[in-house]
């Protein structure tokens, strides 16, 4: 077989986890394996990373680097006694707020060294408040040839943000992700944090295209300075504070190339819903080319429903998290318990769009005296939509006159 033939193969077979077996046929087999097999590494570490984590020789082959940080999580007993999480026996640093496993000196030699290399995702394994090191995170974002990093539930520069002067070898990325553990306890951000990520968007922002960040640590004030000519795709996640620096529509309106918007913000109890566009609010009409739409919590006096483009295939307005895992489970999300829609304000929210395309809708709500007319809006103002997702949380009081059917739907989940 040709060489060209012999990858498809591997390609069919590495999925299914039996290229590795093929590999060990021959020295031929092997050699045209290896790109294919170690396309994407992830390595777990339990100990400081070494100037070897990755035999030198694999370099050549990788495309996708995961670190997973896998310290040794504390005893039960440990976990019972400690009452604060950021105290806790230390191991391989002197600061419980920073990561002892990460060297940014390995790093910076070892990741230029990885010509196929254009992912890096660093990810926390233990229950442990850990955050990555300055020096570790300038590391990161200057490999040259790296597109995209995801940093997972790590903090980033929980101490104190990078000199200036470390970014001016920073990689054009086009893929920037930030997850943190939303079951983390307060502080929830740290002030470098956030000017760690104001100064990193601001030398990238003319080269993103995926941007993830927590709405605790986002540098909104710097980002609506800002233009985004590339910009795809923004997920905004996390307990959203009781008053923004500036509202997010107005980091929305210099992103006119946006096309998925996902606002997955919780709300804390005693919290009132915030609005993305506010009616005191005045501007252009942002967002041209968006496709697809989540916004958790919604507000019915929101100017973002009033002003959303025809172009929107994908609509989700829900609770976050989910309002039916708070019922189930309130001793595990009682730090949340947020408020659940009425479909009175659903149909508010609805009647104000214009969605000629939309296929898939996305809606959570408790039953009120409109639920009928809900239904029956959905039913005759989306003509082509083709999924629907309902969660219906309370026993209607009222039930509605007639069924209306959805007669082009395919795909109805309860």
């Amino acid at each position: 077989l040709d060489s060209d033939i012999l990858l498809q193969i591997f390609e069919e077979l590495r999925p299914r986890q039996q290229l590795r077996a093929l590999s060990q046929t021959c020295r031929y087999v092997r050699t045209l394996c290896l790109p294919v097999l170690f396309r994407e590494c992830r390595i777990r570490m339990r100990e400081p990373m070494k100037s070897l984590f990755l035999p030198a020789s694999l370099w050549p082959y990788v495309g996708s680097l995961q670190l997973v940080d896998a310290c040794p999580r504390k005893t039960r007993e440990e976990y019972r006694s400690r009452t604060d999480p950021y105290v806790y026996s230390l191991r391989y640093s002197d600061d419980p707020l920073l990561c002892g496993l990460l060297d940014a000196e390995v790093l910076r030699r070892s990741l230029p060294a990885m010509p196929r290399l254009k992912s890096i995702s660093v990810r926390l394994e233990c229950r442990e408040v850990h955050g990555i090191r300055d020096d570790v995170a300038a590391a990161l974002l200057s490999a040259p040839q790296v597109r995209d990093v995801h940093i997972y539930l790590y903090l980033f520069c929980p101490r104190q943000s990078f000199p200036r002067d470390a970014l001016q070898d920073m990689s054009p990325l086009t893929s920037f992700r930030y997850d943190k553990n939303p079951f983390h306890n307060r502080p929830r951000s740290h002030p470098s944090e956030v000017e760690a990520l104001g100064l990193m968007v601001s030398q990238l922002h003319a080269t993103l295209e995926v941007l993830n960040f927590p709405i605790e640590a986002t540098p909104l004030d710097v980002m609506s300075r800002l233009d985004w000519p590339r910009l795809r795709h923004l997920t905004l996640h996390g307990d959203c504070p009781t008053k923004l620096s500036v509202p997010i529509v107005a980091v929305l309106s210099r992103m006119a190339m946006l096309r998925i918007l996902t606002l997955k913000l919780t709300i804390l109890p005693n919290m009132d819903r915030q609005c993305v566009w506010p009616p005191t609010w005045h501007m252009a009409d942002p967002l041209p080319e968006l496709e697809e739409l989540t916004v958790t919590h919604p507000h019915p006096e929101d100017l973002l429903f009033n002003n959303l483009s025809r172009s929107i295939r994908r609509l989700s307005l829900n609770c976050a998290p989910r309002y039916s895992l708070q019922a189930w489970n309130p001793h595990h999300y009682d730090r949340w318990m947020s408020p659940l829609p009425a479909a009175s304000e659903l149909l508010s929210i609805l009647s104000k769009l214009s969605l000629p395309h939309l296929a898939f809708l996305d809606i959570e709500y408790g039953p009120d005296t409109k639920e009928g007319q809900l239904l029956e809006y959905i039913s005759n103002a989306y003509p082509h939509l083709r999924s629907i997702e309902l969660h219906r949380i309370e026993v209607p009081s009222i039930v509605g006159s007639q069924d209306t059917a959805m007669v082009s739907a395919y795909c109805i989940r309860l």
